[in-house]
């Protein structure tokens, strides 16, 4: 049976390992990966209609960046070691984009990572993680 994961992917460390396990699960049983970032739209401060085009303009900038320098390279990897995965950028909301993005691919189950650089943040879930496993409708694995 084939399926899609979903692998919320910014090229950190913690998204690192999800990704691994992820790719471990997809080799296995001969799953699609879909590697998907949010961008989401900075509108504080914005006071006219140049400002608000200016902040559309980067976050174009910023998806565009992205998907070239963090997810593209990582899914040619992921092909190189038989593993079909796809890159998928879109702006909004990052937990709410996610969620409809694992909708739109027909994912199966997400896998994410749990950020953790200092002592505290390592005993909480990160907040998109935490997102994710509150609000998505399918399985929400978090990798530590």
């Amino acid at each position: 049976m084939s399926a899609t994961i979903l692998v919320p992917y910014d090229g950190s460390e913690g998204a690192e390992r999800g990704l691994t396990y992820a790719a471990e699960i997809a080799r296995s049983q001969g799953q699609k990966l879909i590697l998907a970032a949010a961008v989401e739209w900075r509108l504080f401060g914005i006071q006219n209609p140049l400002e608000l085009a200016e902040s559309q303009a980067d976050v174009v900038k910023d998806m565009e960046r992205i998907r070239k320098d963090v997810l593209d390279p990582r899914c040619a990897r992921l092909a190189a070691d038989g593993i079909t995965a796809e890159a998928v950028v879109e702006s909004g909301p990052v937990v709410s984009t996610l969620i409809d993005i694992a909708e739109k691919h027909g994912a199966s189950q997400i896998i994410c990572g749990r950020r953790g650089a200092s002592k505290l943040t390592r005993l909480l879930m990160g907040s998109v993680s935490n997102g994710l496993v509150q609000t998505a409708r399918c399985p929400v694995t978090v990798v530590p």
